[in-house]
């Protein structure tokens, strides 16, 4: 029940917008109504998207990182003169 909210309240704030725009700009139209909403809604799952790529982006890192390193190996002491 959570996401069907989440998806009517995006595409409720989408349509808002949208109005908005037609009113603002002259264009009383079904069609860009329809358009401008379908654009502003992908446009809030692109961002959610990408927001929460980046926050989980450093989880898949961290485990795809050893998380014993190897050991170090020592170096070899210099040369005699």
């Amino acid at each position: 029940m959570q996401h069907l909210f989440a998806i009517f309240f995006r595409l409720f704030f989408a349509f808002l917008a949208a109005k908005f725009l037609a009113r603002v700009f002259g264009l009383d139209n079904l069609m860009v109504l329809i358009g401008l909403t379908l654009l502003f809604l992908a446009n809030i799952y692109l961002f959610d998207y990408l927001d929460h790529r980046s926050r989980t982006s450093w989880r898949r890192r961290a485990q795809a990182q050893p998380s014993d390193p190897a050991p170090e190996i020592p170096l070899p002491p210099p040369p005699p003169e």
